[in-house]
């Protein structure tokens, strides 16, 4: 369940509220007297897997052939690199 609070509310609140976090509720964090929403808790777990969810592992050799390096390409003078770590 989404539930809203303001911020000194979420101040006072605060231990309680990450406990039941922990537990899967969420909550908005509402700001001023337009009571405009600024935040949101959620599980960690639950955001992680979310972000996890949209990332694809990039196959190996996806865009072979399709990026050129022109015969004048100038690399890198060794300075550079090694500022770099190569």
């Amino acid at each position: 369940m989404l539930h809203q609070l303001s911020v000194g509310t979420l101040k006072t609140h605060f231990s309680q509220v990450i406990t039941e976090v922990t537990h899967g509720e969420k909550y908005v964090v509402l700001r001023g007297k337009k009571k405009e929403k600024v935040a949101l808790i959620v599980p960690y777990e639950e955001e992680a897997a979310a972000k996890n969810a949209n990332i694809q592992k990039r196959k190996l050799g996806a865009a072979k052939n399709e990026i050129k390096i022109k015969a004048d390409f100038d690399e890198l003078p060794n300075d550079i690199l090694k500022a770099f770590g190569v």
